[in-house]
């Protein structure tokens, strides 16, 4: 009875799928969800979903002719007829290194990438593959040297191509297909538009099976254009055009190259500060649906909510450091509950269940799961609570407050107006004594996602479901009051010693800590 009733809600929710979001939408949800997922790709059922998907995207959908000439139009033209080949020693060698990945061979991974670099110095493919373990290591020094080694190859690989004076960047697949970098596009209009950005002009150019959400795509190709290739011509387009092409971890200021981090940092603090509006905002279409659909729900229209995303799975232990239990949420989600608001669990039907409470929709798990609605709840939450997620990204790009709950990777943290986290706690495993602020950025957990470090024996804590509780009141405090002073002085300096912590051991990003944690773990910043 069980299986039966699993399979009529997803037969359901696929129905609801291509009657809300068309056939194309139902395929490129179906491919993205099989290609990214450790949990789906483990099943044959799935490989084979993942492999129609694609077929009949790549079928179904064609580069539009006239989009195809316009962007040849922009794209600079190679000086000289020079040649462009491919590596496959690289690429092979590269696929191994993957392989020694999956098998926690994290040490010979770096060891490989490290002698590829000396053999192709000029080959940005195994120096980029290097930043990543690097990165992952929590070696974020490591990390900047080889992304300002990848940026000077690129710049000289383009000016030998195209010539120094072409005006064109283009912002590819690794932009749109993961959603928090999706999100980022907001960073890359805000500094454009503030004239921070160095002068080329900035398009995206991606493929119809990499996009993370379509709505949110199509929002911001109302600000920067947009062109949807098929996979075989954005292929062309990326081999030829590599060089020209902006990377996510480093942006091209006038001034030089800046990390991710800083540049959404700059550019939201930037923005609210000259009392701007945020760039997009869910459009009167979108929301006219999402509230028959929250109707349905039992929600009121004059009802708020709060957005939850808590990221969990099989994720590698290299990429593990951001999860967290949703059950410790549960005292958290029926504090808003009696706070008047309602909770819309929002991710994927993999997620664990949610137990039945009055006031919590498993937005996860429902029939309505498509990308406008998506969009709608980032948008209309009136606050968000979130993890180290591309899907709580999202919602500040809309102006919507975040608590980023069991941050770990403190060392990097944008600033968005009204946001702050309540980061991981660690612990040496010997002592079992907590890590003081400062060790933690002395140690690689500060700075990376990943859970594996080899000679620290150092264990992850995950918040507490009662500093949960408590976030979730200085929230709702804050924006209860305008212009609140919390700062009692003990608060204050509290706040004051956390942030010259931080800017003393070279956080990137400047997201607040929360009151109410600091003041419970004040020993921290002692």
């Amino acid at each position: 009875m069980q299986r039966f009733n699993s399979f009529l809600l997803l037969t359901r929710r696929q129905i609801f799928q291509i009657r809300n979001g068309g056939l194309r939408g139902f395929f490129l949800k179906v491919y993205a969800r099989n290609s990214s997922n450790d949990q789906f790709r483990s099943s044959k059922l799935s490989k084979f979903a993942c492999f129609l998907s694609k077929l009949l995207l790549n079928f179904s959908t064609h580069s539009n002719k006239k989009e195809l000439v316009r962007l040849n139009s922009l794209v600079p033209k190679f000086i000289s007829d020079i040649p462009v080949k491919q590596n496959h020693a690289i690429r092979d060698a590269i696929e191994f290194g993957k392989e020694l990945r999956k098998s926690e061979l994290f040490r010979e991974e770096r060891k490989l990438y490290e002698e590829l670099c000396k053999v192709y110095p000029s080959n940005i493919e195994p120096l980029s593959s290097l930043a990543s373990t690097k990165y992952l290591d929590g070696d974020i020094i490591g990390w900047k040297k080889d992304y300002q080694s990848i940026l000077k190859i690129s710049e000289a690989e383009s000016n030998r191509r195209f010539g120094a004076d072409h005006n064109l960047r283009v912002l590819g697949v690794e932009w749109t297909g993961p959603m928090g970098h999706l999100a980022q596009v907001d960073a890359i209009i805000k500094l454009n538009q503030l004239g921070m950005l160095s002068p080329e002009k900035r398009i995206i150019v991606t493929n119809t099976s990499q996009i993370a959400n379509s709505t949110l795509l199509k929002l911001w190709g109302e600000r920067i254009d947009v062109f949807q290739l098929s996979n075989q011509e954005y292929s062309r387009i990326a081999e030829k055009h590599w060089p020209i092409f902006e990377h996510v971890p480093f942006i091209k200021f006038v001034d030089g190259n800046r990390d991710q981090t800083t540049a959404w940092s700059t550019a939201n603090f930037l923005w609210e500060k000259a009392g701007n509006p945020p760039l997009i905002s869910v459009s009167e279409s979108i929301e006219t649906r999402a509230r028959k659909v929250l109707r349905r729900w039992g929600l009121k229209d004059d009802s708020w909510f709060v957005g939850l995303h808590v990221r969990e799975g099989e994720h590698s232990l290299r990429r593990q450091l951001p999860n967290a239990d949703i059950n410790t949420y549960l005292p958290a989600i029926r504090r808003v509950i009696e706070l008047g608001g309602f909770v819309i669990r929002m991710g994927n039907p993999l997620m664990a269940p949610l137990p039945k409470i009055h006031g919590l929709i498993d937005y996860a798990h429902s029939v309505e799961r498509v990308d406008w609605m998506d969009v709608f709840l980032w948008g209309k939450s009136r606050f968000f609570i979130g993890t180290n997620s591309g899907g709580s990204d999202v919602p500040q790009v809309f102006g919507v407050p975040v608590i980023k709950s069991n941050f770990s990777h403190i060392g990097q943290s944008f600033y968005s107006p009204k946001s702050f986290m309540v980061p991981k706690l660690f612990k040496h495993k010997d002592s079992g004594q907590l890590l003081t602020l400062s060790e933690m950025f002395e140690s690689p957990f500060a700075w990376t996602v990943s859970l594996f470090h080899e000679g620290f024996k150092i264990e992850a804590i995950n918040n507490d479901p009662g500093d949960l509780v408590d976030a979730v009141n200085e929230m709702e405090l804050s924006l209860r009051v305008q212009d609140i002073n919390l700062g009692v002085q003990d608060v204050s300096e509290l706040v004051a010693r956390s942030d010259a912590i931080r800017r003393r051991h070279g956080a990137l990003g400047e997201l607040p800590i929360g009151n109410s944690f600091l003041s419970k773990y004040h020993e921290l910043i002692r």
